[in-house]
């Protein structure tokens, strides 16, 4: 554990490159295995990016109409790798030694932490604003360990002088001992109303939606959830 509390600390030693906070608040009405569907969803989103790599974390408070809440959390640092130049040479950008700390506090279930180290790559594609991929091995707090495929892109884009940001991720899990594969596709499309006040980048309306085939490795239960959406960046 202590190693890997190094390794999680190691991309905040030296001053960002730049960094991004944010607040959203979602609210949705197909939340499956919760206390019930309709949540209410505030959540504090940090990206920087380091000369020994970048960080991102956000932090998820759900409040549901039965009156419970609870919290999920992500904490990921990646540390660049040096390859012979191989970043370089190719559309492939960085690689880089990745990892996750999910930590969560589902209502009536007490706490879970799960462990995730890997490998990243951030490519070079055209008209995107990012395009990464990590391929993870998961030390998982309650099932058997497994694997995970997570891939992040931002695509801006703009009709007339109206400017939108299409986001989002996707985790793919194979199934393991009796847990079923899963995929986690959520996607932000996204109007940015602050150039209406020249803050570009600062306010935004939009959607989100998520696709959660077997949400958690459960056959069976899929969630096809759209979220209204208003998110600020600080």
């Amino acid at each position: 554990m202590a190693a890997t509390t190094v390794f999680f600390a190691l991309p905040c030693f030296s001053q960002p490159l730049w960094f991004s906070n944010s607040l959203s608040l979602l609210s949705g009405n197909d939340y499956k295995l919760t206390p019930d569907n309709s949540a209410e969803v505030l959540t504090f989103e940090h990206a920087s990016n380091y000369e020994a790599g970048d960080l991102f974390l956000f932090i998820d408070r759900f409040r549901y109409d039965s009156g419970d809440d609870s919290t999920y959390a992500e904490f990921s640092p990646r540390l660049t790798l040096k390859s012979n130049g191989l970043a370089d040479a190719s559309f492939i950008r960085e690689i880089l030694l990745a990892g996750t700390w999910e930590h969560g506090s589902p209502p009536g279930k007490g706490n879970f932490n799960n462990y995730l180290l890997g490998i990243g790559l951030d490519f070079s594609i055209p008209h995107t604003k990012y395009s990464k991929a990590n391929v993870y091995y998961r030390n998982n707090d309650n099932r058997e360990n497994n694997w995970q495929l997570t891939l992040n892109f931002a695509v801006p884009w703009q009709v007339k002088n109206q400017h939108f940001l299409y986001d989002g991720f996707i985790d793919w899990v194979p199934s393991a001992n009796g847990v079923a594969s899963s995929a986690n596709v959520t996607t932000q499309l996204k109007w940015d109303i602050s150039r209406y006040w020249q803050k570009s980048g600062q306010f935004y309306l939009g959607i989100e939606y998520v696709y959660w085939k077997n949400k958690y490795g459960i056959s069976g239960i899929t969630e096809h959830n759209p979220n209204l959406l208003l998110k600020f960046h600080f």
